[in-house]
């Protein structure tokens, strides 16, 4: 026995040594794979053993492996069991001493899990002394403890244990002896540390780190009134003051206050002692004496608070010491401290406002005099230095919280604004001495604060009125083009009180005449020239923004100013660059939308719209060659400002303008009546989604050349030399691949370069080709049935939209059926479908199955490379695919699902009923990706299903879909598979490949929980449904390789009602044994020969991009719209 130990001994040392040869490596292994395979467990038992004392940790942890595998398979060919365990005791009290150079970390754990196996299936009956040995051994040994930390881990927490009724028996026997295991933490680490601050000992110290570590699961899992006895909550606060233990506590602490009791009136127990004072003086204590920039121990203690927040009541925790935590945490220099203190107090806030006793006098006398306090700790940290780069985005969340905690206290404390109104006023007079980040500071606590006034308050509003008119007249004194930006940020901010007086009826002559004058002095900046130092465009950009920000906010005041803001824009407009131009034009839209007057604000857009650039646009975007002759630089600049603008104006009228109101909708219909339309629906009643979008009659007639621009943007990828347009920009390669920790500043550096002609070209391409995309899709969406009455409709979208789609890369065919096929698709209405949806369907659906199956193959297939550059590329094109795949599922089960709440939404057809017989964990569907996708089908989804193109192409995608490498995808897929399986069943053939599919995809998906359980429904579904019916699926199981017993098992179990959790329990063992587990998870065709494919309808491959448009007149296609 010796021998063989050191002879496979001496394999492992050669099979993970460096310096070997490859071909003794292979030697070597295959001597321990086909030891392993042919040795019986006893002698495998007892040559572990034998490698455990062994000086190398890679034999030591092969001999681990060998314990492992004969617990985990062969424990019951173990005659000798009593010994095998008895020497599993000595490992942990002697041969794996903990910390030595012998034994490291991921041994114990080695170990830990021998035991562990061993005692879900012996404990408690057949190894009653267990749980005692363990706590004898805890006081030497830190396995004792890691032992009864994965014990609770695989039996309660993960559920790590095959069968369903031993589980339950475990977890019971776990439960009846939790307050013991906990007891016996709390006094190792009590006496770890104390005898760490005796004697300095690392040995001591681990062990309290990880008794505390240990503790985590069992908080957890048991009561937490479990820990509200025996001092063991002040204990664990008591180490927040010991930089060593103070972040493993904060962790048990916080996950300790965010469980939730098992009764109601246990809600206060874990808070009260938390806040009582022998706790939280520890806390005040940690707090003040955390060393400097140690966040993440800050940011557990602001967690801390926010958690405890919603329960300081006052009556039932002592809130003052809440409080003063707080107050403490606030005091720190550090934003991710100031943020947690911001965040508890909000919570604090809004937890008190609903509590009837957080209304005595006294207490919120209290509360107010408190927070105000708290306002000058927090603003301290934004007017004291400005933020560091380290901090931006702590400060970011700190402005929103901030600014949400400004608007809380000021509805408590309506005398807040005079506070600020002195702060405001001094910096007017003294502009030079306040700082840039100080500015910022004071425009967002007068903007938070200033909200929150209200308006029966006439006082406040006077003073606001006078404090808007004295920040309006020095900001036009002030010669400083950086100053005037800084506080035309107050004067928007302020701009409130106009709209307070308004809505109290006291909007004097004196205040139009101010709110014009302030519009006037936002449109003179736009006749600032570049100075060359960036302020003239920042004030420039500032105040066009400012313009969209007031129209959103108040349109019901700036609505009395529109003549004059439309007349000075209108001015203005040669001077505008094109994003200026946009913003002045957005928010006139959105002041209009205030009118609720179809005709009037009809007749305004339409003034926007230039017929004659517009034939210009046409003439350019006609032919691929007509649209590169404004490439050239002497005319680009010119051109490029043209197409922009006309097409933003376009979208903007889609996206910023509202559909008519009731209170308009009758003014409508008269007209409509008198034009001859009609606008009564089927059942007699009035159909609000006939066209009664303002821009209606001036967008469509504009559409043909929209699409005739989106083809002509895609016939570029034909050129070779103009082909890079359609290449990833770096933000979208960033975005793709996922690179979160980035440097924004760079990033922001790096555009304000000047750019070549080439990227300036690229950039321009993508940017029409984003707004024509917004258009075509927003027009869908806004215009409503009426525009899917025009005839052929859906040629045109296909033809022109998806012209050269099999050119695309993944990202921008993503980017087209995200932003243009989706809702041109699900904003049909059901009435429609049949002319609109099944013919684009019947083309598109089978060109993605096929160009997603074709992609995917390559990716699965695909040899590692290591040139430079080609990782990244692969990374790229892997992240795009995985995008694009999502995206498409997803637009299948919209377009399939049911619409509820929506007048257009589909109906349930008599053939479209609930989902059959599928009883397996129904609590499933509230889990996991596309959570609000709905499980019925719809009334287009049935449309869809009984075409036979159709209903093989989203069959196809959907099934093997769940196969390939993306987690998300395969939710979506499954759910849409369960949303369809009525359909399925109708086609034997089919369903076959489908429970192939969903065989291979189990065994795929085996560590991902939610895609396991609705992969086996579905698997229980299809086999119960047909396993009497057809003999080929029992086959099929075998094939795959599962034992005869357990499918007869099954079958049984299917002639027993209320069997859904054991039949689960089989499925789940079935894959978790399956042979392809051992093959990498890789199940390729050599395991799964003999099981029928699921076949792709490859009839029209490609038809939809390899074939040119046909000749659609899309102005008669559109003229048409009118008349319908």
């Amino acid at each position: 026995m010796q021998s063989v130990a050191n002879n496979l001994a001496y394999s492992v040392q050669v099979a993970v040594a460096p310096n070997s040869m490859p071909e003794a490596r292979l030697q070597a292994s295959k001597f321990c794979n086909d030891y392993i395979q042919s040795t019986p467990p006893t002698e495998l038992c007892d040559v572990g053993f034998i490698l455990t004392s062994h000086s190398d940790p890679a034999v030591i942890r092969t001999g681990m492996q060998l314990l492992e595998q004969v617990t985990k398979y062969s424990w019951q060919l173990i005659v000798e069991r009593e010994q095998v365990k008895e020497k599993l005791f000595v490992l942990m009290q002697s041969g794996m001493t903990a910390g030595s150079d012998r034994c490291p970390p991921f041994l114990q754990e080695s170990l830990a899990r021998v035991i562990v196996e061993i005692a879900k299936r012996e404990w408690p009956q057949l190894w009653p002394n267990l749980f005692p040995r363990l706590f004898e051994i805890a006081n030497s040994s830190d396995l004792a403890l890691l032992v009864l930390r994965r014990m609770v881990e695989d039996v309660a927490t993960l559920q790590n244990v095959d069968c369903l009724e031993r589980r339950r028996e475990l977890s019971q026997s776990l439960t009846a002896i939790a307050s013991e295991v906990i007891n016996n933490f709390f006094r190792v680490l009590i006496e770890s540390v104390k005898q760490y601050h005796a004697t300095a000992a690392e040995v001591h110290q681990r062990r309290a780190k990880v008794c505390l570590g240990c503790l985590l699961p069992y908080i957890e899992w048991t009561n937490p009134s479990t820990f509200a006895k025996d001092n063991m909550i002040p204990t664990l606060f008591a180490l927040f003051s010991d930089f060593y233990f103070q972040m493993n506590a904060a962790e048990c602490i916080l996950q300790l206050v965010e469980r939730k009791p098992m009764r109601k009136e246990d809600r206060f127990e874990i808070p009260n002692i938390c806040l009582a004072d022998e706790s939280f003086l520890h806390f005040v204590q940690g707090t003040t004496t955390a060393q400097p920039n140690n966040c993440d121990f800050l940011r557990k203690l602001g967690d801390i608070l926010t958690t405890l927040a919603p329960n300081a009541i006052p009556g039932k925790v002592k809130v003052a010491n809440f409080l003063q935590g707080c107050e403490k945490l606030a005091m720190r220099e550090e934003a991710v401290a100031v943020l947690g203190t911001t965040t508890a107090i909000n919570h604090f806030l809004k937890a008190i406002e609903k509590d009837p006793n957080s209304s005595q006098a006294d207490f919120s006398s209290e509360v107010n005099i408190f927070l105000i306090k708290l306002l000058g700790l927090i603003l301290h940290k934004f007017v004291t230095a400005p933020p560091k780069s380290l901090e931006r985005e702590e400060m970011n969340r700190l402005k929103n919280e901030f600014a949400t905690l400004l608007r809380l206290v000021g509805h408590r404390v309506p005398t807040l604004y005079n506070e600020v109104n002195g702060w405001l006023r001094n910096s007017l007079n003294s502009p030079t001495s306040i700082q840039n980040f100080q500015w910022e500071a004071l425009t967002l606590v007068v903007d938070a604060v200033a909200s929150s006034v209200s308006e029966e308050d006439s006082a406040m509003i006077k003073v606001g009125l006078m404090d808007l008119e004295t920040c309006h007249s020095k900001f036009n004194s002030e010669p400083s083009l950086e100053l005037k930006s800084l506080i035309l940020s107050l004067v928007s901010a302020l701009f409130v009180f106009l709209f307070l007086a308004k809505k109290r009826g006291e909007f004097s002559e004196a205040h139009h005449r101010m709110m014009v004058s302030i519009c006037d002095s936002m449109f003179k900046c736009f006749h600032y020239e570049d100075s060359g130092t960036g302020n003239t465009r920042e004030i420039r950009r500032h105040s066009s923004a400012l313009l969209i920000k007031l129209a959103t906010k108040y349109p019901d005041v700036m609505v009395l100013a529109f003549d004059f803001i439309h007349s000075s824009a209108s001015t203005v407009a040669p001077k505008l660059s094109t994003m200026e131009y946009n913003n002045v034009l957005e928010s006139l839209m959105l002041i209009s939308n205030v009118w609720n007057d179809i005709a009037k604000q009809s007749a305004f857009l339409g003034s926007l719209f230039n017929a004659s650039e517009w034939q210009q646009i046409s003439a350019i975007v006609d032919t691929p060659q007509s649209f590169v002759t404004i490439f050239p630089e002497a005319i680009f600049l010119e051109k490029r400002s043209l197409m922009l603008r006309n097409l933003h104006s376009v979208f903007s009228s889609l996206r910023r303008v509202k559909k008519i109101t009731k209170s308009g909708f009758s003014a409508a219909l008269n007209g409509s009546k008198s034009n001859g339309d009609n606008v009564t629906s089927n059942n007699g009643g009035i159909d609000t989604d006939l066209a009664l979008h303002p821009a209606y009659d001036h967008v469509c007639p504009l559409l043909p050349i929209v699409l005739k621009l989106v083809k002509t943007l895609h016939s570029l990828l034909e050129n070779p030399e103009l082909r890079y347009v359609q290449d990833l920009s770096e933000g979208e390669r960033i975005t793709v691949i996922g690179l979160h920790m980035i440097d924004h500043a760079s990033i922001v550096a790096d555009q304000e370069k000047d750019k070549s002609h080439k990227e300036n070209i690229k950039t321009f391409v993508l940017s029409l080709q984003e707004l024509a995309y917004g258009i075509l899709g927003e027009s869908c969406q806004a215009f409503g049935s009426r525009f899917y009455t025009i005839p052929q409709l859906s040629d045109a979208y296909l033809s022109f939209g998806g012209f050269n789609s099999h050119l695309m890369n993944d990202f921008r065919l993503r980017n087209l059926i995200r932003n243009v096929f989706k809702p041109f698709l699900i904003s049909c209405p059901p009435a429609q479908a049949p002319t609109v949806v099944i013919p684009f369907a019947q083309k598109f659906f089978p060109f993605m199955v096929e160009r997603l199956v074709t992609r995917w193959n390559v990716i699965e297939n695909a040899k590692c490379v290591d040139a430079d550059g080609e990782e990244e590329k692969e990374v790229l094109e892997n992240s795009s695919l995985r995008l694009l795949t999502k995206e498409y599922v997803e637009l299948l089960g919209r377009v399939m699902e049911k619409h509820s709440g929506n007048a257009n939404s589909p109906t349930m057809t008599e053939s479209s009923g609930p989902i059959v017989d599928i009883d397996m964990d129904d609590d499933v569907d509230k889990q996991g990706s596309g959570g609000g996708q709905s499980s019925e089908l719809g009334e287009v989804g049935a449309l869809l299903l009984s075409d036979p193109t159709c209903f093989m192409a989203i069959v196809s995608c959907i099934v093997s879909c769940i196969c390939w490498d993306d987690s998300g995808a395969c939710l979506r897929a499954a759910r849409s598979i369960l949303q369809i399986w009525e359909k399925i069943t109708v086609q034997s053939e089919v369903v076959k490949g489908t429970f192939a599919n969903i065989l291979r995809a189990v065994c795929l998906w085996e560590e991902s929980e939610a895609n396991m359980d609705l992969l086996l429904r579905i698997l229980d579904v299809c086999f119960r449904t047909n396993y009497n019916v057809d003999a080929h699926f029992i086959q099929m199981l075998k094939d795959w390789g599962a034992p005869d017993g357990e499918i007869q098992k099954l079958i049984v179990l299917y002639q027993t009602p209320k069997t859904e959790k054991r039949r689960k329990e089989v499925w789940r063992k079935l894959v978790q044994q399956n042979p392809a587990l051992e093959r990498n998870k890789s199940p390729k065709s050599q395991w799964l020969k003999g099981l029928p494919q699921l076949k792709t309808n490859s009839e029209n491959r490609d038809k939809l991009g390899r074939q040119r448009s046909p000749e659609i007149d899309l102005t008669e296609c559109f003229s048409l719209i009118h008349s319908t």
